[in-house]
């Protein structure tokens, strides 16, 4: 958490990026509309037909630094 504000880390083509709620990620439109602890929630539009769709994806986020669970 960055000023009370839960941010993700993401890496991609060996680029990272710091990802919050608003962040623009993606190839169709996509925001972050939810950062989770092992999770980020995008929202895109997709093409279809003569217009579009919105679709939420939930990306699994790998080597999360939550430690043990109690």
């Amino acid at each position: 958490k960055m000023d009370g504000v839960k941010n993700g880390v993401v890496m991609i083509d060996g680029m990272t990026y710091k990802v919050r709620v608003g962040s623009h990620m993606g190839q169709n439109m996509g925001q972050v509309v939810a950062v989770n602890d092992g999770s980020i929630v995008l929202k895109e539009l997709l093409p279809e037909g003569d217009g579009w769709v919105e679709k939420v994806t939930e990306v699994t986020l790998q080597g999360t630094n939550e430690g043990p669970k109690k």
